[in-house]
């Protein structure tokens, strides 16, 4: 093949040929030469299902070379032209952007999980934690709704392990916005209680419990004082 593509003229080329090479070498975990023909097999090939294997293929070797970004740019063209792309598509993309600590974007894409699969929690909990990242001081409270809309819809099956865990950490972090930001102490440790009652061996959570119940009598001291 190598030899062929050396004497082989432009004008005869055949996309059959370029996807055989890049199998090749992908095959052979020679992965810059196997995208180098993937992107030439898909500069000359007008088959739409051929071009949404080759985005694959390509989002799969960037991710094993966890190249994220360009992960999440073939992620995006595979999305985008293929009709029959999955929720686990669609949810691979938002995690490759998430992990390229490109949460804007992430965010953006998971905005399009929770429109389209809007009875999981999946994608509000990863808005949740793509705003979280770029709201790291909590000053405009990005991730709430987000976190509120994960408590609405995890809530109702509490049972499973997934949802526990994602109900665990919206509970966790809506109780530290409330006593951070708001100085709202009462309904911080509402949530911690809340927490609680899903993880009963959280130490921190009784912790930061027993804290604010502190603040809130030195917080009413100070009101019937005056």
């Amino acid at each position: 093949m190598a030899k062929y593509f050396a004497v082989a003229p432009d004008s005869i080329e055949v996309v059959k040929d370029y996807a055989t090479m890049a199998d090749l070498y992908n095959s052979r975990k020679q992965s810059d030469s196997a995208v180098y023909f993937y992107k030439k097999a898909i500069d000359v090939d007008k088959d739409s299902a051929e071009l949404v294997n080759y985005y694959k293929i390509l989002a799969g070797i960037f991710k094993t070379e966890k190249n994220y970004g360009q992960q999440a740019y073939w992620l995006g063209k595979y999305c985008t032209l293929n009709s029959y792309a999955t929720n686990v598509d669609l949810f691979n993309w938002g995690i490759s952007y998430y992990l390229n600590k490109d949460y804007q974007q992430s965010d953006s894409v998971f905005a399009k999980y929770a429109d389209k699969y809007p009875e999981q929690d999946f994608g509000y909990y990863w808005r949740a934690r793509s705003n979280a990242a770029i709201d790291t001081s909590m000053d405009l409270g990005l991730a709430i709704p987000h976190y509120k809309k994960v408590i609405e819809i995890a809530g109702k099956d509490t049972l499973n392990a997934t949802n526990r865990k994602h109900l665990i950490e919206a509970y966790g972090y809506l109780a530290a916005f409330e006593a951070n930001h708001d100085k709202n102490y009462e309904t911080a440790i509402d949530y911690f209680e809340k927490l609680l009652n899903l993880d009963p061996s959280n130490d921190n959570a009784r912790k930061y419990i027993d804290i604010l119940k502190k603040n809130l009598a030195k917080k009413d001291e100070a009101t019937t004082g005056s």
